[in-house]
């Protein structure tokens, strides 16, 4: 069902997914059982809303950048679209691009997805970076990243091994709890946001690194945005299929000081970028 379809199909007027409090488990069995079919539902999703999406709503907690109010998403039909998007292209090894207007909420679900792919594929690396200066990819980490993982409910976080925050460069390290034939096992994922702009090596601040997934913010505003995604392709390509099949977001606000020849720029940038 495609994410028209799923628009389509709701009563106008009433919420497209609503999330229920977790319950409180009256045995190990019993929570066991909720959350096998929990993690069913995040990696397959519901046949209406993508298993990221419906993890992203459950788990992921943000803050009112006025307010300062603590809550858990709600599901915008703008979600509905960007993460079916994010699913088709994840399956077909492309990745996506999104000019946007402000206020979307794509840096705030770019920075949050990591936890996603920490469950899905223990022992993976995500990695970010952004096109505005040093003191933002500072601020999305603390601000996006590191509020959802300090206010995940303690029977889906987790357990923490490392962190750094500094302006140039920011990480999170976290073990995985992952059930195997010799019995449970913990896997080291990590989100690594580094600044790629400020000198011509910035650019290949991930060398060296695999990724399964990338978030370019305010891609537009890169000084250096060709030789970033030229640098970001080894990123994100199996050593051993010999294809790229980590997926990368990347998007960028139409703002007063994006100019008419940097959207050409980057549009034909866009169309021809084989990634």
């Amino acid at each position: 069902m495609s994410a028209f379809d799923v628009l389509n199909n709701f009563e106008y007027g009433k919420p497209i997914y609503t999330r229920k409090p977790i319950p409180n488990f009256k045995t190990e069995a019993e929570k066991i059982k909720y959350y096998e079919k929990k993690y069913e539902l995040w990696r397959n999703g519901d046949g209406k809303l993508t298993g990221m999406h419906l993890y992203y709503l459950d788990n992921i907690k943000l803050a009112n950048r006025v307010t300062g109010e603590e809550t858990f998403p709600i599901c915008r039909d703008i979600d509905v679209v960007v993460f079916h998007e994010i699913e088709r292209l994840r399956k077909l090894n492309k990745w996506l691009y999104i000019t946007k207007a402000r206020g979307i909420g794509l840096s705030t679900l770019m920075f949050t997805v990591p936890f996603w792919y920490f469950r899905m594929y223990p022992n993976s690396t995500c990695v970010a970076t952004t096109g505005k200066d040093k003191k933002t990819l500072g601020r999305l980490f603390s601000s996006y990243t590191m509020f959802a993982y300090e206010n995940m409910d303690e029977n889906i976080k987790p357990p923490f091994v490392n962190k750094n925050e500094t302006a140039s460069e920011s990480f999170l390290k976290v073990n995985v709890k992952v059930k195997t034939d010799e019995g449970i096992k913990y896997k080291l994922s990590r989100f690594e946001c580094k600044e790629t702009s400020d000198t011509p090596k910035s650019p290949t601040a991930f060398s060296g690194y695999g990724a399964i997934y990338g978030a370019f913010d305010e891609l537009p505003l890169h000084p250096r945005r060709s030789e970033l995604i030229g640098s970001a392709k080894e990123i994100f390509r199996n050593p051993i299929t010999k294809k790229i099949e980590g997926f990368l977001i990347a998007g960028g606000t139409v703002e007063d000081s994006v100019s008419g020849e940097d959207l050409a720029a980057l549009k034909d940038f866009v169309q021809h970028c084989d990634g």
